[in-house]
């Protein structure tokens, strides 16, 4: 994988129990660029944060998440850099569950009709604090741009941006305003802003031009390790991905905009560069000594396959957007509710061809590895089949336990590792369930471990550290880590590390 690209996923982000998250972005390159800044929750990937990015040539950008009010995420910089809203660069931003909460339905008067992703029972607030970061460069001027142009007055003029209020007056949409049911306005629903156009930010031209370095910190527990995240180089090459802020614009681009806008046409070749057959990695788990291991595994293209609203712009896959749209144009119509929703006006449907048909043919991607929608059943979850293998420090496998969707317990009885259900996940590895205690302190926790209460394999303390594979996730790109921390209960003593996941991709 590349070391720098035009999209970068940052597989973990948490504001949990004392924990913030670092966030360092480089244009390495020559040329201003300007990038989107997207954060998602955990659950079902919903944007809780974004904004833009005005990066001068060879810029730098940094920032600090951490919890603010309701425990809800708060961003805040030091950095003279230009935000789109500016006021991110003095007053901070906090995030939202908006994306999440009920949202109008398009048909219906203003307040008469409300969505949903899930039943309130699951969706709960916390639910945003903890989840991944998108970092996606939206345009590309060449150098500094010409003088007086919107990307010229994000650069330095005596080490600082000339003109930041300017700057977020190019991304004001100029097309009309947006119904709620018809096309996205501007070109490729864009919404037409000034930054868009000529002699201002047009498509990107360089493959590797951002790197993004993240790191997790706990002061109170005195612990801090960086995390390596997905850079993808070339991603949206020759094409200008600008947007208006405000709805619907600012929900463009996303990771599956690699040709285009309001389009899952992109999904296909990052499928191909960072489809993973299989994860490995270490893991150790003793509470005697303080040793523990939680294991991130994110999957940043999920929810295109798995968060369905035909009704909903808001959900990744609409009749705005999937596998038949381009430019803002709705393709298709609400076909069949989903199981578990009562037949309201309300209740999430299928994105589908022909709704009147026998068989409606589905206009989402297919339905991410084997699994169902997020919105099927109403309970919150989308479950990914997998096949878990253990390994002790001897080389010896413990268990092999395939997982299929839903929750369905196969042999052995006695080892249980919870199926991936999220588009983040946290799996914490126990030599049993009870020990199998969160490092990270998520609340979206998987277990790993026996459930009788045994050791693994011999009665000793060899057997408490080794190695782990989850595999036939067959194409789903993945992104994560694992982090290990020795605990002794003083913060001057505790130590941590986070090491990168090894994986098997399907072209090796």
């Amino acid at each position: 994988m590349a070391s720098a690209g035009t999209a970068v996923v940052v597989p973990y982000y948490t504001v949990r129990e004392g924990w913030q998250t670092l966030i360092n972005v480089t244009n390495t390159s020559p040329n201003a660029l300007i990038v989107k800044f997207r954060m998602h929750e955990a659950r079902n990937a919903r944007d809780v944060m974004h904004f833009s990015i005005a990066l001068a040539p060879f810029d730098v950008w940094t920032a600090w998440i951490q919890a603010g009010n309701g425990d809800r995420p708060f961003l805040r910089t030091d950095d003279s850099s230009c935000t789109i809203p500016q006021s991110i660069r003095k007053e901070g931003i906090s995030s939202s569950t908006q994306s999440f909460e009920p949202t109008l339905v398009p048909e219906q008067p203003p307040g008469a009709q409300v969505y949903r992703d899930a039943p309130d029972s699951a969706y709960p607030a916390s639910r945003i604090t903890e989840g991944y970061i998108e970092l996606l460069v939206m345009g590309e001027a060449d150098g500094a741009g010409t003088v007086g142009s919107i990307p010229w007055h994000s650069g330095a003029a005596d080490g600082r941006p000339r003109d930041c209020a300017a700057v977020q007056g190019g991304f004001v949409a100029e097309s009309a305003d947006w119904d709620y049911v018809s096309a996205i306005p501007g070109d490729s629903g864009s919404g037409d802003p000034a930054a868009r156009s000529t002699g201002h930010y047009g498509p990107l031209t360089t493959s590797q031009p951002l790197k993004v370095n993240a790191t997790l910190v706990n002061q109170d527990e005195g612990i801090a390790v960086g995390i390596e995240s997905l850079h993808l180089a070339g991603w949206g090459l020759g094409r200008n991905l600008v947007t208006a802020t405000g709805l619907p614009w600012h929900l463009e681009p996303t990771l599956a905009s690699h040709e285009g806008l309001w389009s899952t046409g992109g999904l296909a070749a990052i499928r191909e560069a960072t489809g993973a057959k299989a994860v490995r990695n270490e893991w150790a788990s003793n509470p005697r000594t303080g040793a523990g291991t939680d294991w991130v595994l994110t999957f940043p293209t999920k929810r295109f396959d798995t968060d369905e609203n035909a009704r909903d712009i808001r959900a990744a896959c609409s009749v705005w957007r999937n596998s038949r749209t381009a430019g803002g144009v709705p393709v298709g119509e609400a076909g069949a509710v989903f199981v578990g929703w009562p037949d309201a006006p309300t209740s999430p449907r299928r994105v589908v061809a022909d709704a009147a048909a026998e068989r409606p043919q589905h206009l989402c991607p297919t339905e991410f590895n084997g699994c169902t929608a997020f919105q099927q059943s109403a309970d919150g979850e989308s479950v990914i089949s997998a096949t878990f293998e253990l390994y002790d420090r001897q080389t010896r496998s413990e268990f092999s336990v395939k997982r299929a969707c839903g929750p369905v317990i196969l042999p052995p009885q006695s080892f249980r590792a919870g199926n991936p259900r999220y588009a983040t996940n946290v799996l914490a590895i126990g030599y049993g369930l009870d020990d199998a205690s969160s490092v990270l302190n998520s609340a979206i926790t998987l277990p790993i471990g026996r459930s009788d209460g045994e050791e693994w394999g011999w009665k000793n303390a060899g057997r408490r550290h080794g190695w782990l594979e989850i595999n036939d996730f067959r194409d789903a790109p993945v992104a994560g880590f694992a982090v290990k921390k020795r605990d002794f209960g003083a913060p001057d003593r505790n130590y941590a590390q986070s090491i990168p996941h090894a994986y098997r991709f399907l072209v090796d």
